[in-house]
């Protein structure tokens, strides 16, 4: 089953670019509304925003994120990007097929890419309708300093899975 949106067969391949282009923007500009706890500014940050998009219009669903700081900013910051999927409501059941999906892109985004198993994205086991996607599972593994330094690497990882999402997404 494909869980991202159908589109009316129109008259061109322009047309369904279009569509699909129109689609990615609508749903960066719906993730920039969302507020912080505070409400002042985006609850998503700017590191992560377009894997969110990329994993939403692919329909995995979020439910919270986080890019990675070197400083901790506040409750739930860390030395790591990850994100929170979740079965949206009334569909806790449907978390195993998200979980299937997801580990279907990243065996395909990891068979022509050699990424060391510390840098590596993994899922955790889906729990209480939900799991995380990170490359890092378990924070006391690893010391502080060594999450420091792989940050930008993990952060780079994040992103080009989430340019492998979004290309998947754009070409149908």
């Amino acid at each position: 089953m494909d869980p991202r949106p159908k589109f009316p067969v129109s008259g061109s391949r322009e047309d369904t670019h279009h569509q699909l282009q129109t689609s990615w923007e609508n749903e960066l500009h719906r993730l920039r509304e969302i507020k912080d706890d505070s409400g002042t500014s985006s609850g998503i940050n700017e590191g992560v925003i377009e894997i969110v998009a990329a994993l939403n219009i692919n329909g995995i669903s979020t439910s919270a994120s986080d890019e990675g700081h070197v400083e901790t900013q506040g409750r739930g910051d860390t030395h790591y990007p990850w994100i929170l999927v979740e079965a949206r409501d009334g569909e806790p059941d449907k978390i195993f097929e998200l979980h299937r999906l997801l580990l279907k892109y990243l065996e395909e985004f990891y068979s022509d890419r050699y990424t060391t198993e510390d840098i590596k994205l993994k899922l955790d086991e889906p729990r209480h309708g939900q799991f995380t996607l990170a490359s890092v599972l378990d924070e006391d593994a690893e010391a502080k300093d060594a999450m420091l330094e792989k940050l930008p690497q993990r952060q780079k990882e994040m992103a080009d899975f989430g340019q492998f999402l979004k290309s998947k997404f754009f070409a149908g």
